[in-house]
């Protein structure tokens, strides 16, 4: 049995009062373009623990990895990513 796409789509927010409309707008066309993938959209912020965004954002080994970058989260992305 072929394995599903999933996808995680991470929104690096100042606050948990902000939302990454982009990702949802993204969200919104995987799901009519790839119906059959798996899609899961994590809002998180910059100033979440490191390692503890790092664990969210890897559970369930997902596939594809898609963030919204932003100048306020550069240097937070910049430090999950390499």
């Amino acid at each position: 049995m072929e394995k599903k796409p999933f996808y995680r789509l991470i929104a690096l927010n100042c606050r948990y009062t902000h939302s990454c409309l982009a990702l949802f707008y993204v969200r919104n066309a995987l799901e009519q373009n790839l119906p059959q993938a798996g899609i899961d959209l994590l809002q998180l912020t910059i100033n979440d623990p490191y390692y503890q965004a790092l664990q969210r954002i890897l559970e369930d080994d997902p596939g594809v990895l898609l963030f919204s970058a932003y100048i306020w989260n550069a240097s937070f992305l910049h430090r999950l990513v390499v």
